[in-house]
């Protein structure tokens, strides 16, 4: 701060004077205040630019997002838990084991060494006999689901959950305010405050990041059976996602 209030003018040099009247204690707190609202501004300001976000995210690009690694994560995690699905229903299910015997037949190529446990049945390539892809578009919405189901069934759960999700809403509530800020200093003393839009870039980074890393999380429950969802259920129950290759032998006869 300066030395002499004289080298303030206008609107800076009052502040000044009204902290200088109203002592430290008040002024703290009114920073404290204008801090809480600030955030609350730029938080709703995050949330209004979500729809623009997603119509990027449907472009190319999102390859330059910071979160396309979280996303990729996040569905291999999920993409797991739907493979130990399809092989717990195949040790379970005979109608499952008489579809996959037929596939396996006519598609030798896919058979690998070993016979799954309880079965007469070799281990195979899961992906070229089951369209893991659209078992992967229920991803999101299971993952929302079970996050909603934790609410006063899970506390543990939902306690780190919303840990790393805060975490990441802070990161990215600060990173609007805080560029405006660097952009003002830059403009209003030394360009070469502009530096530390690096600083607010890494910010955006991980708060994005956090936000996969909750989902991520969710994810690994689902997988580990701490967590159950709609989606997942109906991997073990509902009708097989067959790849376009082993779907004609898959539902003959039957």
């Amino acid at each position: 701060m300066p030395e002499n209030t004289a080298e303030l003018q206008g609107v800076p040099r009052d502040l000044w004077r009204l902290s200088e009247w109203a002592g430290r204690p008040a002024t703290v707190a009114a920073l404290s205040v204008i801090a809480y609202v600030v955030g609350l501004l730029s938080g709703a300001l995050s949330n209004r630019l979500v729809p623009v976000g997603n119509a990027m995210h449907r472009t190319w690009i999102r390859r330059l997002s910071p979160g396309v690694m979280g996303e990729r994560r996040v569905e291999t995690v999920y993409q797991a838990a739907v493979v130990q699905r399809l092989y717990d229903r195949i040790r379970s299910d005979e109608a499952t084991q008489a579809q996959l015997r037929r596939v396996l037949a006519e598609t030798p190529a896919s058979v690998q060494p070993g016979t799954i446990p309880g079965t007469d049945l070799p281990y195979f390539e899961v992906h070229d006999v089951f369209d893991l892809d659209a078992y992967g578009k229920q991803a999101w919405d299971d993952i929302h689901i079970a996050r909603f189901n934790l609410i006063g069934k899970e506390p543990e759960l939902q306690a780190a959950t919303d840990r790393r999700q805060s975490e990441a809403e802070f990161r990215l509530g600060i990173t609007l305010p805080l560029t405006a800020l660097v952009i003002l200093l830059a403009i209003r003393w030394q360009p070469w405050f502009l530096v530390a839009l690096a600083g607010c870039v890494v910010l955006l980074c991980l708060g994005v990041s956090g936000n996969y890393e909750a989902r991520e999380q969710i994810a690994y429950w689902l997988r580990s059976g701490r967590l159950t969802a709609p989606g997942l259920d109906r991997v073990s129950t509902g009708p097989l996602h067959w790849t376009a290759k082993s779907r004609p032998t898959a539902e003959r006869d039957t």
